[in-house]
């Protein structure tokens, strides 16, 4: 991946694996190994788009409002829900803004209650708003921002500090830096097809779990029909932002011609939902990455 400041150049790789199982599921790794002399990249992690309709938004982290790696302690954990556009903030300028820190899982649904379920591999950074960071720069008034055709979301390993709290510091704290000598960068999490009456928060707990990223294709314990996730995902071949990858050309990439009424794969399980207005605990899982460098 190329990064371009304005007195050199520099690539470091990053990878995106996916793994496609019969049952609609997709487990997504990715990777970023920062090479020496890399300039600090103030996100990391993979951004997609969906379908306009998908705009009611359902999490089990910090909130309800905006919290970033270095401003979170005043985000409580909980389950909250609301509408896309209601997730940005606006400051005087067009920019970035509802960004969820440590979020376990987030569900994008229409008005029926269908849509796509982000599952996290323990928690992720998740940024769900109609525009995209592209779209949002070098507008000096909100009206300048092009109409949103979609919504578009953002699930990140990593994010830089926004700084503003300390007007004596020159730097970025290290622990809120991005720095090569941090990397690998990784994040895991799963996309699950979200039906008309299914509870998110159970639904994040009964997911086929097995050793990413070379897995077997598998159908669910339950053994649920297969869910098109192409008819998801917001048309057009476009890929939105840096490490981003539209869903329909990765799972043409990606995907494989084995029969999608294979066995499950090795140690797959299906987990008790938990109880009234409770997500997952993170805690109980059977199986957990290193912790990830540069978290607060």
């Amino acid at each position: 991946m190329p990064f371009r400041p304005s007195h050199r150049i520099t690539t470091s790789p990053q990878s995106i694996v996916y793994t496609i199982y019969g049952n609609g599921q997709v487990d997504v790794l990715s990777t970023f190994e920062p090479v020496p002399g890399t300039p600090n990249p103030q996100v990391v992690g993979t951004t997609f788009g969906l379908r306009a309709e998908f705009a009611t938004i359902e999490w089990h982290g910090r909130g309800p409002w905006e919290s970033t790696a270095d401003r979170r302690s005043s985000a409580f954990f909980g389950r909250y829900s609301g509408s896309v556009v209601d997730q940005v903030t606006r400051y005087s300028r067009p920019q970035d803004s509802g960004n969820k820190a440590d979020t376990r899982w987030a569900a994008l649904t229409d008005d029926a209650g269908r849509g796509v379920l982000l599952v996290a591999e323990g928690s992720m950074y998740l940024n769900a708003q109609p525009n995209s960071s592209d779209e949002l720069t070098g507008h000096r008034h909100w009206h300048e921002v092009p109409e949103s055709w979609r919504t578009v979301v953002r699930v990140d390993a990593a994010q830089e500090g926004v700084q503003g709290g300390n007007w004596d510091l020159l730097t970025r704290p290290d622990k809120y830096s991005n720095t090569p000598a941090k990397g690998p960068y990784s994040l895991v999490y799963r996309v699950l097809p979200l039906r008309e009456g299914q509870d998110p928060a159970a639904l994040a707990t009964q997911y086929v779990e097995s050793d990413l990223p070379y897995s077997p294709p598998a159908t669910s314990a339950s053994g649920s029909t297969p869910s098109p996730i192409q008819d998801l995902v917001a048309p057009g071949p476009d890929r939105l932002g840096v490490g981003g990858a539209d869903i329909t050309t990765a799972g043409v990439l990606g995907g494989r011609d084995d029969d999608t009424d294979a066995a499950p794969a090795r140690g797959a399980t299906e987990r008790p939902a938990p109880t009234a207005g409770q997500g997952p605990n993170p805690q109980s899982r059977a199986r957990s990455l290193p912790e990830r460098p540069g978290r607060a």
